[in-house]
This record gives structure tokens, sequence and C-alpha cells, in this order.
């Protein structure tokens, strides 16, 4: 019998809980005709993004990375396409490379030429953009792309995050 309740509460607590959650969708994208390392970075970068979401209890979801022409506006119809249901919130992550890898001589290698990434934060109700902000990567006092990534991914959810919570306040 106990059993039975237990496995009942538990189930509507999670059912309580995904009726508050917010959903969030990323989407990154990069210039055309870059090497394959600095994909690699695009695809770190996204990865490293999800955890403090996810933490935060966000149910989140992305995009397959894709190569942009630098002029070329994102616009929200052209993403909400490939999903099924809408999400909550869609962060778009604008990476800005050279177009050639760069010979760092602490690392002794070549590394992605990062040059700006750009984040925007959507409301997909309203389709308001609710938070814009452009990182000059060059600044970051980390050399290694992938500690780059680290370090402004956790600055990027943490603001988007922040916003977030800001919308739900003014939107109640």
């Amino acid at each position: 019998m106990f059993k039975k309740y237990f496995c009942f509460a538990v189930f509507t607590v999670i059912l309580t809980l995904s009726a508050f959650t917010e959903t969030l969708a990323i989407a990154c994208f990069q210039n055309e005709e870059i090497d394959d390392k600095c994909r690699n970075v695009t695809g770190k970068f996204e990865d490293l993004l999800f955890e403090p979401f996810f933490e935060s209890g966000f149910i989140v979801t992305s995009l397959p990375s894709a190569d942009l022409e630098p002029q070329k506006e994102i616009k929200l119809g052209e993403i909400e396409k490939f999903f099924e249901e809408p999400s909550d919130y869609i962060l778009i992550c604008r990476m800005q490379y050279g177009k050639d890898l760069v010979f760092n001589k602490i690392l002794d290698r070549k590394i992605p030429d990062w040059k700006t990434l750009k984040v925007s934060l959507v409301n997909f109700s309203t389709g308001k953009e609710i938070y814009t902000k452009i990182f000059d990567m060059t600044k970051f006092k980390e050399i290694d792309p992938e500690k780059k990534c680290e370090t402004v991914s956790v600055q990027v959810a943490k603001e988007a995050i922040e916003t977030i919570n800001k919308d739900k306040r003014r939107n109640k």
C-alpha cells in the first residue's frame, strides 16, 4: 500500500515541477569557410552551455551548429521551423572566427582565431529580444580556446538565466 502512495506522490511532484519548467533552445552559428578546429570550438561552447541551464531547472534543446554568412541576419522564423514545439526562450550564439588558424607560441600549435561572440536571448512567445551582448574574445585572458569556452559559457549562462528570471517576473 505504501508503495502505491509513494509512487503516486513522486509522479505528482514530477508533473507539478514539469509544469513550471522553462524550456530553452540553443542555436549556435559560425561564419563560413572556417577550419574544423573552429567548428570544434563552437561545439564545445554549445556543450558547456547545457549544464548551467540544466542545473537551474531548464529543459534544454539545441539546433545543429550551422555556418552563416557574416552579414546574414538570423531570423527567428527560420529557426522556429526546426522545432516541433516552440521553446519558451531561444539563445542565439553567433561566433565570428578569422579565416585561418593562428599559431600560438605559448601553446606551440595553431588555434582558432576567435574574434567575437554575439549572444541574443529571445522570448519565443513575444518574439522580443530580451538580452544581447557582444563579447570581444581577444580580451579574455585565457589562451586555449577550450578554456575560453568554459569561461564565456558560464558568463553567458549566468546572464541569460538572470534575464529570463527578470522577464518571467515582468510578465506575471
